[in-house]
């Protein structure tokens, strides 16, 4: 109704997964344990790669110990404007290839980067430090291998073109969170690389806009405007005001931002949060269907996680109305749920308390999810705790240095 000059291109999902698999197959040979976040987005730890790749090049049978303590971060992009045209941007979460993150790779760099924040370098190496809690030694890469590893990111995209005619951008640099920035900067079709020295990372960060942070969203950045913070250096220089304005995580996390700090961990296990199904449809206001929906939802889910293996102890109706309003109601079970008649009583319960809320008028949506949270898989619980540990014992060591 609001667009009715709106033309729809259905999705082949099918499609997207059988490319989005073959440049996994092409990541693969270079980071067999990359970490995928979705069929557009993928991190690596190159190091090994350059590590061998150099060895073998340069005949050094060392290089593998001279590098051992080293991590180098790669962050890629792929596009192709389906028109075989010239390409164009368009936003990164479409549900087509055009414009969408095929893979972000990267990993990370400790805290001990920054460590000597006031103290001026003039090396021209790149420079990092050990993952080693409590370490103290700085190490020094060979410029080489930087290079090299910017060598092996275009041999990379190359590839991922020959194999799927897809064009990729791609960000190499010292921790995640900077290789996700630098892989947005060349798009559609280049690359990045950010300088592993204390003055080229936070050179880097000082010019960037807090709103090209991960994490920081349109709620957050009109806060942090309103207190004439609208650039990542102003993170750092108004750190004693946001330590007391924001909550001691939220504060920890611009600090961190304003030194360039990101994870340091690569890895393909993680903890999935929640499991969930939605569906967009013309406008529905007839209770008997509205309960069909929903019906027709926990059907879904149910199966998906039944397949996942998966149970949780919240479960949630999301729904949007036709004014274009989101809204979501939750409850919490004394138990895991995961089957159909678990769920749907739920579900349709808080289904027909929005109903009797909106009563003499009728609820009139045109969109409805069901999503079951809290779910009871813990394998990875303890490995984020400790890596969120070392990252506060790091950051308090490096006031402490200073």
């Amino acid at each position: 109704k609001l667009c009715p000059d709106l033309v729809i291109v259905r999705p082949h999902f099918h499609k997207y997964q059988e490319v989005s698999a073959e440049v996994r197959r092409v990541l693969e040979s270079y980071d067999p344990n990359l970490c995928p976040m979705g069929m557009d987005e993928f991190y690596l730890d190159l190091t090994p790669f350059v590590v061998q790749s150099l060895a073998t090049r340069d005949g050094d049978s060392d290089a593998t110990g001279t590098y051992r303590e080293h991590q180098t971060s790669y962050n890629t992009n792929t596009y192709r404007d389906e028109s075989n045209s010239k390409c164009t941007e368009t936003p990164q979460d479409t549900a087509v290839f055009d414009g969408t993150d095929i893979a972000r790779n990267k990993t990370g760099h400790n805290i001990d980067d920054l460590r000597r924040i006031e103290e001026e370098s003039s090396s021209s190496q790149g420079v990092v430090f050990s993952n080693r809690p409590r370490t103290r030694s700085k190490l020094t890469l060979p410029r080489k291998f930087w290079i090299h590893a910017q060598e092996i990111v275009e041999q990379m995209r190359a590839e991922i073109f020959k194999q799927t005619s897809l064009t990729a951008s791609a960000g190499i640099a010292p921790n995640k969170m900077l290789a996700k920035i630098a892989s947005d900067l060349n798009k559609p079709n280049g690359q990045h690389f950010v300088e592993p020295t204390r003055e080229g990372i936070l050179e880097f960060v000082r010019k960037l806009l807090v709103r090209k942070i991960s994490g920081i969203g349109r709620v957050t950045e009109r806060m942090l405007s309103a207190l004439d913070i609208t650039m990542c250096r102003d993170l750092f220089q108004q750190r004693a005001l946001l330590s007391l304005l924001f909550s001691k995580t939220s504060s920890h996390f611009f600090l961190c931002i304003s030194l360039g700090i990101g994870s340091n961990c690569i890895s393909r296990d993680y903890e999935r949060k929640s499991v969930g199904t939605e569906r967009t449809f013309s406008e529905i206001s007839d209770r008997a269907d509205l309960e069909s929906k929903c019906h027709e939802l926990c059907l879904s889910l149910a199966s998906e996680m039944k397949e996942e293996r998966l149970q949780g102890l919240t479960v949630t109706l999301k729904f949007k109305t036709v004014l274009f309003e989101v809204k979501s109601r939750s409850a919490s079970l004394s138990k895991a749920v995961s089957r159909y008649e678990d769920i749907f009583p739920v579900a349709v319960e808080l289904l027909r308390a929005e109903i009797k809320a909106c009563h003499p008028e009728p609820l009139r949506l045109r969109l409805m999810g069901v999503r079951v949270s809290s779910l009871q898989s813990t394998g990875h619980q303890h490995k984020r705790a400790a890596e969120a540990a070392h990252t506060t014992l790091d950051l308090k060591r490096f006031f402490v240095d200073q």
